[in-house]
């Protein structure tokens, strides 16, 4: 039943391995269902210990459930304190007690191999500008909402309403409830809702599924006749076809084209295709042109998307090369750290397109440049990729004008009045920039 659901084999489908971190996920979940905080063991906590670092080690992000798991699990034993009687505030204490030290433990882990990950995270936490943070907020939530469709997340409501009445699985309930919702708003507070991202959500929206199961003991109540057994099978049925349904229309578009949605809501898992280039030929050509043009006192600078950019250049030559291009300044993608200043160096810039609404900093830039506002880069070649997908080349041809500088000075209007609590990452260094062209000028009076 767990490959039935739509939210665990969504991200497979475009060729994400990344759900094996699901594995030891589910384990904790187990683990969490089957004892109790406050009556935990030795060897139970470093097993916790284990399960929670491990998807960790299996991709970065895995982080954010950890986050939400400690906060979850806190504000569920705050809310047993508070509401059971039988759960006092000893107990509480306890497990307080054992889940700090379950804490103490992941983080001696992660500092002894991620150490300097970690305390840059620390040292830059508040600098960094997102800007999926100005995208609106029920946008979000709706581009998570697709990737489940309607009929799982009506079963996700369905189960928390029937988790939490009941004494025997309501703390369980909760917990899920808030793990998935801290995990939602953790990823979403940095960054938009990718396929993999949904990861982070699914364990605990997969319980909530499973938790309609309780409705028989409610049918049992009303229809003693019936036989539990029989009706739990049948519940069981119908949940899984539900479920096995939901998840097969996930490739509604490959056999069938229907019409699933209610304005901008999916009734079914959102459609998605397997990323296959089909444009080696062209993607070498470019990188292969580049190469041959660049050099470490002009090299490349890539304005693009997240995604552009790993079909384009980064994963040409993996597992060979990291990367395509040798002189290689920096590539733009989602940047969370201000302007590039690299870019103003740069003997050539590539802007890759399309790119997402979202990605505001890439995508304005990648505007000045394609509506010619420097002047003094000229465009020296352009390809047409599949999927839409077209690569614009510029060369620059000599140092900043006075009108590329003025254009320059209207991109960091723009940023300042975007983020103006933030005009320390969008302060341009154009010192070197008016230095090169006083040079110029300097140049052409005395050949004059």
């Amino acid at each position: 039943m767990i490959f039935s659901f739509s939210g665990v084999v969504f991200h497979s489908l475009i060729g994400y391995l990344d759900g094996v971190g699901l594995i030891p996920v589910m384990m904790l979940y187990l683990l969490l269902y089957k004892k109790k905080i406050q009556s935990l063991s030795v060897q139970d906590i470093i097993i916790m210990v284990i399960l929670l670092i491990s998807p960790a080690f299996l991709r970065r992000w895995y982080s954010y459930f950890v986050v939400s798991f400690f906060a979850a699990v806190f504000i569920t034993k705050l809310i047993k304190a508070l509401w059971d009687k039988q759960y006092g505030l000893k107990d509480f204490i306890r497990s307080v007690s054992k889940l700090f030290v379950i804490g103490v433990g992941c983080l001696l882990v992660l500092f002894l191999f991620f150490k300097s990950f970690i305390l840059l995270s620390i040292r830059d936490v508040g600098k960094g500008v997102y800007e999926y943070n100005n995208h609106p907020p029920l946008d979000k939530f709706i581009e998570m909402f697709n990737y489940f469709g309607l009929i799982t997340i009506i079963l996700v409501l369905t189960g928390a309403v029937i988790g939490v009445a009941f004494k025997k699985t309501r703390y369980f309930a909760i917990f899920s409830i808030l793990q998935s919702c801290f995990a939602y708003l953790l990823i979403t507070s940095e960054q938009f809702m990718s396929p993999q991202h949904i990861l982070l959500v699914s364990t605990g929206m997969m319980v909530l599924v499973f938790l309609n199961y309780n409705y028989v003991l409610l049918i049992k109540k009303r229809f003693v006749q019936f036989s539990v057994p029989k009706m739990n099978l049948i519940l069981k049925l119908l949940l899984t076809l539900c479920l096995a349904m939901s998840t097969l229309f996930i490739a509604n578009g490959y056999f069938v084209n229907l019409q699933t949605t209610i304005g901008k809501i999916s009734v079914l898992p959102k459609h998605t295709e397997p990323r296959v280039n089909n444009d080696i030929d062209e993607i070498k050509e470019i990188t292969e042109f580049l190469n041959s043009v660049s050099s470490p006192s002009k090299p490349v600078y890539v304005i693009s998307g997240t995604c552009c950019y790993d079909d384009v250049f980064n994963n040409l030559y993996l597992p060979d090369q990291k990367n395509a291009l040798n002189y290689l300044a920096r590539s733009s993608y989602n940047d969370a750290l201000g302007f590039p200043n690299l870019l103003l160096r740069s003997g050539f810039v590539v802007v890759v397109e399309p790119i997402v609404s979202n990605e505001m900093v890439v995508r304005k830039t990648a505007e000045y440049f394609l509506n010619g506002r420097f002047d003094n880069y000229s465009v020296i070649k352009t390809v047409n990729l599949v999927g839409n997908t077209k690569v614009t080349i510029f060369e620059r041809m000599r140092p900043f004008s006075n009108s590329s500088l003025q254009a320059l000075n209207e991109m960091q209007k723009e940023f300042f009045d975007r983020y103006p609590d933030k005009k320390e990452l969008y302060k341009f260094l154009i010192i070197e920039l008016i230095f090169q062209k006083l040079t110029l000028d300097c140049l052409v009076l005395k050949l004059s």
